[in-house]
């Protein structure tokens, strides 16, 4: 392993496989990971994913909405929409995470509320 002044290790052993040079398999800078993904959206701007959301985003069953249309047939006749199912659970899930977000929210709890679910001001609790 090299280290260089900013404290990163980098495997000086490289693998070889199907004619390309790959960096060792294991998870090299698994420690700085991002935690928070973007996903640019027309309608929504950016989405924002935590890295467990990005999981289930790319799960098997997830990415096969990406070939099932939103509108039927409809692409057929009017070629701009070209609306797919992946698309539409993002922003779905877009607008459920900022529904959740707001009735959360401190400000927006009432003291009943409060009583019931003492654990709903714990932000690590309530972060899904």
């Amino acid at each position: 392993m090299q280290q260089f002044s900013n404290q990163i290790q980098l495997p000086t052993k490289l693998c070889r496989n199907d004619s390309i040079l790959l960096l060792d398999p294991s998870n090299l800078f698994n420690r700085y990971e991002k935690n928070v993904h973007e996903i640019r959206d027309p309608i929504h701007n950016f989405i924002k994913l935590n890295s467990d959301e990005r999981q289930v985003l790319n799960s098997r069953p997830l990415q096969r909405l990406r070939h099932i249309h939103q509108l039927a047939l409809t692409y057929l006749v009017y070629p701009s929409a070209s609306y797919k199912r992946f698309e539409h659970s993002l922003g779905v899930m877009e607008l459920a995470t900022k529904i959740f977000d707001t009735i959360t929210s401190p400000t927006n709890v009432t003291d009943s509320v409060r009583n019931h679910f003492p654990d709903l001001l714990n932000r690590d609790y309530v972060a899904y």
